[in-house]
């Protein structure tokens, strides 16, 4: 689930915690319940009322009745569904937003959490102590490549991201002021999420959404959708290697904080190779305070700190973080605007060319 719809607060309250310490504790099996919900497109079948008693729902999914009951009532108990004084099962608002017509990206995002970040999260410890994600502890160094051979995990990835960031992706459209820029670049823009918001609030810009190839049909069905095909286009490519040259802007959102800060210096290090001497940069990323505070808002941060440890070895930066990679790129950091669940807006711009250290590294 996203942050809008978390069913337990992150943050103890004072009079009862040790019974929030269990419910946290006893979340991961709630994780579960949901992803296999999601899976098995329960929830779009109950809205489609057929048949929507456990055995006639047992019998669509080939599922195990006993089974499937009893996923029913788990389901019950968090508020996805409820069952009326016949037996039948109903949708409840929240379950809604699991079905696979819902713009939140939620059904994605179970799938994804129960699957591939369960996995790595199991890992966690071993992640703590040697400072590796799960996969370079496993050996096993695909991360993003791997969407080219598993279109499930390509799918649900792709679907978790544009739910997610749907609402990050307007209000960055709504707020980066583009000036008199004709073109623009989304690096790693994945299916377009972003790069579609841009065009629609801007009717003069043309845009590349620049990703692994993985992403070409995702990203040109959802200009098509947005009708914003004439002035989009995919190119495919890799970020550590190259991006496309000149541009007016060059903008990266949640890319930086999937990787190590080498692999962001080779990034960033592509972006100012890329850019002419008035073209800017902007990086969309959660920012960490420079210091701890017992808050929801700041626990979000600290997990998704984790997360992207285990999954990746990438992490959330401070600003001061951000600057020195900035400057380490041959970029300076011009200023930092912020966006919401502590996203920022950061701006950055190419410095003299004699002062740029060369960070790009090869393959």
């Amino acid at each position: 689930m996203n942050d809008s719809t978390c069913a337990l607060s992150l943050s103890a309250p004072v009079e009862a915690p040790m019974r929030h310490l269990e419910q946290l504790i006893a979340a991961a099996s709630l994780t579960q319940v949901i992803g296999v919900a999601a899976e098995l497109q329960l929830m779009d079948l109950i809205a489609g009322g057929a048949n929507n008693t456990v055995a006639g729902l047992a019998r669509s999914l080939s599922c195990s009745e006993d089974g499937l009951h009893r996923l029913l009532r788990a389901l019950a108990g968090a508020g996805y569904v409820a069952q009326d004084a016949d037996g039948r099962w109903q949708l409840l608002a929240p379950g809604a937003a699991l079905c696979a017509d819902s713009p939140s990206g939620n059904r994605h995002l179970a799938m994804w959490w129960s699957s591939q970040r369960w996995a790595a999260w199991g890992r966690l410890n071993e992640s703590v102590r040697s400072g590796e994600s799960a996969r370079a502890i496993a050996r096993d160094g695909k991360a993003f490549a791997l969407f080219g051979d598993d279109a499930g995990a390509a799918a649900a990835f792709h679907g978790a991201m544009a739910g997610t960031t749907a609402d990050l992706a307007r209000r960055v459209a709504r707020r980066l002021d583009i000036g008199d820029a004709k073109t623009l670049v989304d690096v790693g823009g994945g299916h377009g999420t972003l790069l579609v918001e841009l065009l629609r609030v801007h009717p003069g810009l043309r845009g590349i959404v620049f990703d692994l190839p993985h992403s070409d049909s995702g990203a040109n069905a959802t200009a098509c959708r947005a009708g914003v095909e004439a002035r989009c286009e995919f190119v495919a490519g890799d970020f550590f290697h190259r991006v496309p040259k000149g541009a007016d802007i060059y903008i990266l959102q949640r890319i930086l904080h999937d990787w190590d800060d080498s692999e962001c210096r080779r990034i960033l290090g592509s972006c100012a190779a890329a850019m002419s001497s008035d073209a800017r940069l902007f990086v969309v990323e959660r920012v960490m305070p420079p210091s701890t505070e017992r808050s929801d808002a700041y626990t979000r941060l600290a997990l998704s700190d984790l997360n992207m440890l285990v999954m990746l070895g990438g992490r959330e930066r401070t600003l001061a973080e951000f600057n020195a990679l900035f400057d380490a790129a041959g970029l300076r950091l011009v200023q930092s605007a912020p966006l919401q669940q502590g996203y920022a807006l950061i701006e950055g711009g190419p410095v003299a060319a004699d002062s740029v250290t060369d960070v790009s590294g090869t393959e």
